[in-house]
């Protein structure tokens, strides 16, 4: 709290949050939230905070909304945890008069989502449950098949509890050259190197070994995950 409080103050309008954090999966607990929200009534601010990947598990991740009502708004969707990108749909949950005013500037910039995606989503959310969760687990089985390989394989990364995503640390220095130069070119491999999610200065490329390894764009239905998984080793010895 004494942390947060430095770092805001009476002209801060908004402090988002990320719960779980991607990619380490860390999470907040309800204490957490508690003393966020706590400064949040002493210095006048919302909180925001993405929920997108406790979808995964939201027994062991509480939410925001239900920590404060008044001024916390949640965000999330069906994109990670159930792989329904295809609605571009987003859900947030936030006090009555700020869900009127969000709705008004959602109409005057983005525009609104489409009569047969708000019919789809509450049928889903009315009716759909168990298939949904079935619809989860598919993904469940894709990480728990990556999980068990990257440890067989020995291959360090920070551990994604509630979602799809992993940093994996790679035997080269500098992955986006060799990206570049060596795993597209010659595997057609396009792993995410993690050059571009640490920049140091500006948005000049920092030398990183790490790789992002996402199983979110992978279709659970065809997926033959070890010969991508194989591709990827080959690549990585080569």
């Amino acid at each position: 709290m004494d942390a947060l409080r430095k770092v805001v103050t009476r002209k801060t309008g908004l402090v988002v949050l990320t719960n779980p954090h991607a990619p380490s999966g860390a999470i907040c607990t309800s204490k957490d939230l508690r003393e966020v929200m706590s400064v949040a009534h002493e210095r006048g601010f919302y909180v925001l905070c993405d929920e997108i990947y406790a979808e995964f598990d939201r027994s062991a991740v509480p939410t925001l909304f239900s920590v404060d009502k008044e001024r916390g708004i949640v965000t999330s969707s069906f994109t990670k945890a159930y792989g329904l990108g295809g609605l571009k749909l987003g859900v947030a949950l936030a006090d009555k008069q700020l869900v009127d005013e969000l709705y008004i500037d959602v109409l005057n910039t983005v525009g609104n989502s489409s009569n047969i995606v708000q019919i789809i989503a509450s049928e889903i959310l009315t009716k759909g449950k168990e298939k949904l969760e079935a619809h989860k687990q598919k993904w469940i089985r894709l990480k728990k098949v990556t999980e068990e390989w990257l440890n067989e394989k020995s291959i360090e990364y920070s551990p994604s509890k509630v979602a799809l995503t992993y940093w994996i640390e790679m035997p080269m220095k500098d992955t986006y050259k060799w990206v570049n130069e060596k795993a597209l070119p010659r595997f057609s491999l396009a792993l995410v190197p993690g050059a571009f999610f640490l920049f140091k200065s500006d948005y000049k490329i920092a030398e990183s070994k790490m790789g992002r390894l996402g199983l979110g764009n992978v279709n659970p239905q065809t997926a033959d995950l070890a010969d991508g998984l194989q591709t990827l080793e080959n690549a990585m010895r080569a």
